[in-house]
């Protein structure tokens, strides 16, 4: 991608998949960027690639604050805000799937309080997505099942559009005082 210089989904499993070591399943992370606003139309396409490079960097220091560990980021596609962020393991994460939902947690709790000022909403799921090398398209079916899992973390469109209403209103006073 050329705004985060990161990998898409395909790119990054072709790299897990070449690994030295045997991966026995997969810790997965989807961090989905819901904007309030249409990012490029307020901001401009500048402004957008610094804002998604600090998002890719702000998501970085949150999975080395969190869980320091081999930590594959990418993008889950050229169209979306979503970010895919994989763990391969040798260890069965399987084994403690709670533990590892509440490190997935702390993420996602991370990178919203990195991410206060921007104008998007964060929705988050994670899951374990068992390794069967027979099947790739399996893989993709798991990651996809654990994107339909996704919790929201914050919800600034809220807030903004309650904000929004209260400015009309402001507003609206201001244009019926002037015509008194």
């Amino acid at each position: 991608d050329a705004a985060t210089g990161l990998p898409f989904l395909p790119q990054l499993l072709e790299v897990i998949s070449s690994l030295d070591f045997p991966v026995n399943s997969i810790g997965v992370i989807l961090i989905k960027l819901v904007p309030i606003q249409p990012i490029k139309k307020y901001f401009g396409p500048v402004n957008f690639q610094y804002d998604i490079e600090n998002i890719r960097i702000a998501i970085e220091k949150a999975c080395e604050l969190i869980f320091p560990s081999d930590t594959y980021i990418g993008l889950s596609d050229f169209f979306s805000y979503e970010f895919t962020i994989l763990f391969p393991s040798v260890v069965d994460f399987s084994y403690n799937i709670d533990k590892f939902y509440l490190i997935c947690e702390d993420i996602g709790k991370t990178i919203n309080r990195i991410l206060a000022d921007y104008y998007v909403d964060i929705v988050y799921s994670s899951g374990v997505v068992t390794i069967d090398k027979s099947n790739p398209r399996g893989i993709y079916s798991a990651i996809d099942a654990i994107r339909t899992k996704g919790r929201k973390i914050s919800s600034k469109v809220k807030v903004f559009a309650d904000t929004r209403t209260l400015f009309d209103k402001i507003e609206n006073t201001f244009r019926f005082a002037d015509h008194l």
